[in-house]
Formats: C-alpha cells, structure tokens, sequence
C-alpha cells in the first residue's frame, strides 16, 4: 500500500514536469504581468478556481476600491485565499463582504501603503482569530474594534490584536453571541 501510494505522489509530481511545447492542444498558463482588471475576463487567467469567477471579481473590486487602484497579482492571489480559507471554515458572509471587511481592518491598522506581504499578513492574523475562536471573533468585529480604537489602531501590534479580540470573544461568550 505504501509502494502504491509513493508510486502515485511521485507520478502526480512528476506530471507537471517538463516543457509542453510537444504537445499539441495543451495551454500554457499566462505569465503574470502584475496586474490585472477587475473584470471577469481579466481575473480568469490568475483566478485560483476555489471560488467563483464572480467572486473573484467581487474580491478584485474590494481591493481596488480600498486601495485606488488594481492590485498586483499575487496580493490578488493570496487575498483570494484568505476569502476561501474564511468560505471552508464556516463564514456565512460572501466574498465581497469579506474583502471589504478585511481591506478596511488593512486601512484601520494603517497598512494601507505597505507592501503586499505586510497587508496579506494583516488579512491572514485576522483569519488566524477567526479559526482560533471558531467563527467567533469575525473581520467585522475586528474592523470595529480597530475603528474604536482610534489612532492607537495604528501602534497595536499583531499580538496586541490577538490579545484584544480575545476580550472581545469572551465578551461575546458572557452575552451569548
């Protein structure tokens, strides 16, 4: 059985391998140009097909409207993910309000101008806390929190968030939310 199984990871592996040119009818995927349009032609050729093309849109639109202009691929990519990740672990809310939720916890911790990596690392703390308190503390609740919080919103660290909103769950627990 483990020969079996060994023999098909290694052939799954193995099958992605090499140059496609020799083939006849097989695409190539599109090399990244590190943008894309927030339309539904142009996040298909970087969709991550975990959600709907219309979604994608959805996404792409949330990001855009946040930031002023059209992300880069990959944050488009990874933000996708953290929409995906929050869909599989039991949100109710759609993409669209899961984005803009996120985008706005982004711009409420002043991360709006950083680098990709950063606002990815903000979207995914705020799923970290979603997951760690089984659906309890969610981007709204976060986004809230921040927006109270005035300008100290700006100097909370990741570990003081986490800290936070874990008032803010037992909290919700005391009242039965």
């Amino acid at each position: 059985m483990r020969t079996i199984t060994t023999a098909a990871l290694v052939a799954l592996a193995l099958a992605g391998c090499g140059d496609d040119s020799g083939r006849s009818g097989v695409e190539k995927a599109p090399e990244p140009t590190g943008q894309l349009a927030c339309t539904s032609e142009g996040v298909k050729p970087y969709a991550i097909n975990m959600i709907s093309t219309a979604d994608e849109v959805e996404v792409c639109n949330a990001i855009k409207a946040s930031q002023g202009d059209v992300p880069s691929v990959q944050f488009f990519q990874d933000f996708s993910k953290v929409v995906v990740a929050f869909k599989i672990k039991g949100s109710k809310e759609d993409a669209r309000e899961l984005s803009y939720q996120l985008m706005n916890v982004i711009e409420a911790r002043g991360k709006s101008g950083t680098d990709d990596a950063t606002k990815f690392n903000t979207a995914d703390v705020v799923f970290r806390m979603y997951d760690a308190s089984n659906g309890r503390i969610t981007p709204r609740d976060v986004n809230i929190f921040l927006r109270n919080s005035g300008p100290l919103a700006h100097t909370l660290s990741d570990d003081g968030l986490i800290e936070s909103m874990a008032l803010v769950m037992e909290r919700k627990k005391a009242v039965g939310l």
